[in-house]
């Protein structure tokens, strides 16, 4: 006989059911090899959109993104920080590389996000998520593309600009939306709970995707090309303009042709510096972020303040020839000079700076050490050959 207690919690199951089919349509994936989950719902009223994402602890982060690549997706990662919940960081995808977070996107994180059971879970509200730069969102599609990925890191941080390690293991998954679509409720993703009999890990059916562990042969060259432009460009500021620029001071009127000397010395740093600088643009291209960073704005203009070098160097050199004497041109040519290469050793260290080119603390450190001797340095030096009187011209004999 069943008792009055298997009625009641028969009841309640099936009401929760019943909310769960007519108030709040629920499609997910769940990849049963890593523990990811990801669910989404559309409101049959209002631009929001509703998604969850769930991923282990132990993978340090886990992202589920809005399209079939990383190019142009709207990628939401997660990541535990460090006080019992979660942040949530909106990014786009330029590409097989880190995607940059996205300040425009407009989420709110519901009730029932937290960690638990060695579970991260985010159940998300977005207001402006069916479109964006590069992409939107068809809730009118019975197949529309999702990406997902989980780390292999740890991470505990509150910020959302996080840099993050490349992911070890992604896929793709497809939804058919319309069965996705309807409800009004606040938090979807608590009913779906209760209609599945769980709390977590369970994604709604109807979802096919794949997965895969190997990595991204386009990012391992980028970072690459990345590291080749950081190495050619700092050896060059660093090391190889400063040597050039302080021959002639050392070998003039010592030996014969110094000009011949410096010049080309200078040449050779330039030719460096142009094929220093066509990697970082390359890098640039392989990852679709040209001009999106101080860094390569200043870094064009110091190229280009190069290319005026030779020019005023030729002048200066002439007129000297002529009246044994420095003219504007000679100003011009040496403080232009000095200037330059003071700025490609700053641009040096901004670049370093950035989140995307992740180098070591030691190489940073030692960059900066090497750069403020070699900068305190080149002034002292000159000063010296200034105060002495040591100035001359470039002579030709």
């Amino acid at each position: 006989m069943i008792s009055l207690k298997s009625l009641i919690a028969t009841a309640v199951v099936s009401a929760a059911t019943l909310t769960y089919a007519q108030d709040s349509p629920v499609q997910g994936y769940h990849n049963r090899g890593s523990t990811f989950t990801t669910n989404w719902n559309i409101p049959s009223s209002g631009s929001d959109v509703y998604l969850q994402i769930q991923g282990p602890t132990s993978a340090g982060w886990a992202a589920t993104g809005i399209g079939s690549a990383m190019k142009g997706a709207l990628i939401f990662i997660i990541y535990q920080d460090g006080s019992g919940n979660v942040t949530v960081s909106p990014r786009l995808g330029k590409g097989e590389f880190e995607p940059k977070y996205e300040s425009t996107i407009n989420f709110e994180l519901l009730d029932g996000s937290g960690v638990s059971g060695g579970l991260m879970t985010a159940n998300i509200k977005c207001s402006n998520c069916r479109s964006w730069a590069g992409g939107s969102l068809d809730v009118t599609s019975k197949s529309q593309n999702f990406i997902w990925a989980i780390g292999d890191q740890k991470v505990t941080s509150k910020s959302q600009t996080q840099s993050l390690d490349q992911h070890v293991q992604n896929g793709f998954y497809g939804l058919d939306l319309t069965k996705a679509t309807g409800g009004d409720l606040q938090n979807p993703f608590v009913s779906l709970s209760l209609a599945n009999g769980t709390t977590s890990g369970t994604a709604a059916p109807g979802a096919t995707g794949s997965s895969s562990s190997s990595g991204s042969d386009n990012n391992i060259a980028a970072d690459k090309v990345l590291i080749a432009h950081g190495v050619i460009m700092g050896v060059v500021f660093v090391l190889c303009f400063p040597f050039g620029a302080a021959l002639i001071r050392l070998l003039n009127n010592r030996i014969p042709n110094a000009f011949a000397l410096h010049r080309g010395v200078q040449i050779l740093n330039f030719i460096l510096a142009v094929v220093g600088a066509g990697l970082g643009v390359w890098r640039s291209e392989m990852t679709e972020s040209h001009y999106e960073t101080f860094h390569q704005y200043f870094g064009s203009i110091i190229i280009i303040l190069l290319l005026l070098q030779a020019p005023l160097g030729q002048l200066h050199h002439g007129k000297y020839l002529k009246t044994q004497k420095r003219s504007v041109w000679s100003y011009a040519h040496i403080w232009l000079g000095r200037s330059t290469i003071i700025a490609g050793i700053v641009n040096g260290g901004v670049g370093l700076s950035l989140d995307e080119t992740h180098p070591p603390k030691g190489a940073v450190i030692v960059y900066s050490i090497v750069a403020g001797i070699v900068g305190l340095g080149y002034l002292l030096f000159y000063f010296r050959k200034e105060r002495k009187g040591e100035v001359g011209g470039y002579s030709s004999s």
